[in-house]
């Protein structure tokens, strides 16, 4: 506790400040710094943290079928597109970075994110991880 002199009020000096400055060091900790030691994993973590919760895959497949149940089928056929576009997106790019991380070699070929992402279309195609998909719009 502490005294101001000009005012004469009794103030509490509370743990603020401290706390400020702990989030500022977990804010710094978490970026990812170029060139440091574990910049690649921290991208690869990163990418994995980017992937849709089960809660937003819930939330997308009722909206996917309410979209559906008001007759507003393209609409939801477009959203559903997207969404899947998105996951294959994601899944692509973490399984890119993973693979790209082991080797030294890189063909620039076959290490695209369009290759990966073709080639994550084929193996996810009855993955659980698509449960909210509406069954009637084709993959």
């Amino acid at each position: 506790m502490y005294r101001t002199r000009s005012s004469g009020v009794t103030s509490i000096s509370s743990s603020a400040t401290s706390k400020a400055r702990d989030t500022r060091r977990q804010r710094k900790r978490g970026k990812i710094r170029p060139g440091s030691a574990g910049e690649e994993m921290a991208l690869v973590e990163h990418l994995k943290g980017m992937s849709p919760t089960d809660g937003a895959k819930l939330e997308l497949k009722s909206l996917l079928l309410s979209l559906v149940m008001l007759g507003e089928v393209e609409i939801a056929r477009k959203l559903q597109r997207a969404g899947e576009n998105f996951q294959l997106s994601q899944l692509a790019a973490v399984r890119l970075a993973e693979d790209t991380m082991s080797n030294d070699r890189m063909d620039d070929q076959i290490h695209t994110l369009e290759h990966y992402t073709q080639k994550m279309r084929i193996e996810v195609q009855n993955s659980e991880a698509f449960f909210w998909r509406c069954k009637v719009f084709p993959f």
